[in-house]
């Protein structure tokens, strides 16, 4: 009904999608969401980032950054919060430098 070409991907019978291309060329300086306090990264290279549930509402990235770096290095500490209430929502996301010091936290943490 659409002129034909089965869908987003343009292949006959769909099953294929491609997302739409970008209207703006990344640039160096835009940027996404994040907020809610987030530090910036200390180094280019991505670490790997462990779940935290079930935390406090009166937990904070420090006292969380505290509990983990024991067991490696830190890199960030995220806590979302609701974006209404300003209220943390209950579990935040720890992000180590490599997988190993993630595993190990993952490990004694759990």
């Amino acid at each position: 009904p659409y002129g034909g070409g089965g869908g987003y991907g343009g292949g006959a019978g769909g099953g294929c999608y491609g997302p739409p291309p970008q209207t703006q060329a990344p640039s160096g300086g835009g940027g996404g969401g994040g907020g809610g306090g987030r530090r910036g990264r200390r180094s280019g290279k991505d670490g790997v980032s462990l779940l935290v549930r079930n935390l406090s509402a009166d937990i904070t990235t420090q006292d969380l950054e505290q509990a983990f770096r024991r067991i490696g290095e830190v890199r960030d500490v995220y806590i979302p919060t609701d974006y209404h209430s300003r209220q943390p929502k209950g579990f935040a996301f720890i992000e180590y430098a490599t997988q190993e010091q993630a595993s190990d936290a993952k490990n004694e943490m759990n």
